[in-house]
């Protein structure tokens, strides 16, 4: 019986001697840190110390009085979410979309005098103080969204009492916020926000087409080519590679003090916090640079153009080769590469990828089905009639799908294309554009 005890002790003395060993060499093998080195200049997205004035008077829009709640816009039946088919919903409520709009006239009064002035003053880019991180106080973005929504209102109402100057006007005010949305967008959230607003358009555009479908002029004044530029992915990269910059370095400050609430590292313990001062497992210059180099790579692999990321992501995940959400540990700078991996993993880098592609085929689907009612045909000929004489790619092309009774189209976003893994067995939320009222 001693005999086993001894031989369990020494065994146990082994390993914790190999573990002590392990250890020892992780630590030996975590220094130096990295030479510093400056921002590559693709990655400096454009800052300043204050918002201007332009932008303080955007923000003013939206301080209502307790009797003008502008959040209230975003309520049905004038709220719409992604995937529904809003054009059918404001149809069948449009006397509640009128109450909305009586409820928010102060607010209406407010958007159409900033429209004005917008349209005078020209560009409103976002501001993007001089260093923002998590623990960083952002301005908020409801101003342009409320009006935004406020003008739909207004060109479905008129599309309704038939009144198609008031419907144009109206229209064209619902494209040019949100055009200038994402104009003036310059971080991640504020692009993903005028995606939004444009899609929100559309789908007013295909209202007013499905209750007066006569009104080509109207139509196809409220819904012009959009320059490819701004849907070019690697406009918001430069900000979010700056964003994650000052993550890391709220994270190192953590080392040495206890971090704001919000700032990265807020939740370290003491074990890791010792760790980290005394640069075991934790390089911040190399972490940074890591940083960098990951966003320069993407900023690349864009060039080739975002239908060839997205078709080799969705190729991924169609195979199941599809990574984890969380990055590998390695063995130098363990919780450096762990922090940069986790910051954006490609899966979710993915999605954002995919939005404005998305957008950009709304538009070409919306502008094919008003070609197809102006040419009158019928329901039982609509996809034949869309496939020959639509002019739509193939890569939109096999996406799309009909209704049995040819009244509406649907179509498989990339997003959820992406999000299901390609895989037809589960259930998606395809967009929808009815062609006809229902009877």
């Amino acid at each position: 019986m001693v005999t086993w005890l001894r031989r369990l002790g020494q065994a146990l003395l082994a390993l914790l001697g190999l573990l002590a060993a392990v250890v020892l060499a992780w630590m030996a093998s975590q220094g130096p840190d990295a030479e510093p080195r400056p921002r590559p200049a693709a990655l400096h997205p454009p800052t300043s110390p204050a918002p201007d004035a332009a932008q303080q008077r955007l923000q003013a829009l939206l301080q209502p009085g307790p009797d003008d709640p502008a959040a209230r816009l975003f309520e049905r039946p004038l709220g719409c979410a992604r995937g529904d088919d809003c054009a059918t919903a404001w149809h069948r409520d449009i006397a509640g979309v009128a109450r909305q709009l009586d409820t928010h006239a102060a607010l209406g009064r407010r958007c159409d005098a900033a429209l004005a002035w917008q349209r005078a003053q020209g560009p409103v880019p976002e501001w993007l103080p001089e260093s923002f991180g998590p623990s960083t106080a952002m301005p908020t973005l409801g101003a342009p969204v409320a009006c935004q929504r406020w003008h739909v209102g207004r060109a479905l109402v008129a599309a309704a009492a038939g009144d198609d100057p008031a419907t144009r006007a109206a229209l064209i005010a619902s494209h040019d916020w949100a055009l200038a949305s994402l104009r003036d967008a310059r971080s991640l959230i504020s692009h993903q926000i005028a995606y939004s607003q444009l899609h929100t358009h559309l789908q007013a555009v295909a209202a007013v087409a499905l209750r007066q479908p006569g009104w080509a002029d109207t139509l196809d004044a409220a819904l012009p080519a959009w320059p490819a530029e701004l849907l070019d992915p690697t406009r918001w990269m430069p900000a979010e590679a700056a964003f994650g910059r000052r993550a890391l370095d709220e994270f190192d400050a953590t080392c040495h003090e206890a971090p704001p609430a919000g700032a990265a590292g807020e939740g370290l313990g003491p074990a890791w916090r010792w760790l980290c001062r005394h640069r075991f497992g934790w390089l911040p210059e190399a972490s940074r640079q890591s940083l960098d180099a990951m966003w320069l790579a993407r900023i690349e692999r864009l060039r080739a153009g975002a239908l060839a990321w997205l078709e080799t992501a969705a190729s991924a995940r169609a195979a199941g080769r599809v990574g984890a959400d969380d990055p590998p540990l390695q063995w130098r700078n363990t919780y450096g590469a762990w922090l940069v991996g986790l910051s954006w993993n490609d899966r979710a880098l993915d999605t954002y990828v995919a939005r404005p592609a998305d957008l950009a085929m709304h538009r070409q689907l919306l502008a094919a089905t008003l070609a197809l009612r102006r040419a009158g045909v019928p329901p039982a000929e609509r996809a034949v009639w869309l496939q020959q004489h639509g002019g739509l790619p193939p890569e939109v092309q096999r996406r799309v799908g009909w209704e049995p009774d040819g009244r509406a189209l649907r179509w498989l976003t990339w997003a959820d294309e992406l999000r299901l893994g390609g895989s037809p067995e589960q259930p998606s939320t395809p967009f929808r554009i009815a062609l006809d009222l229902a009877s």
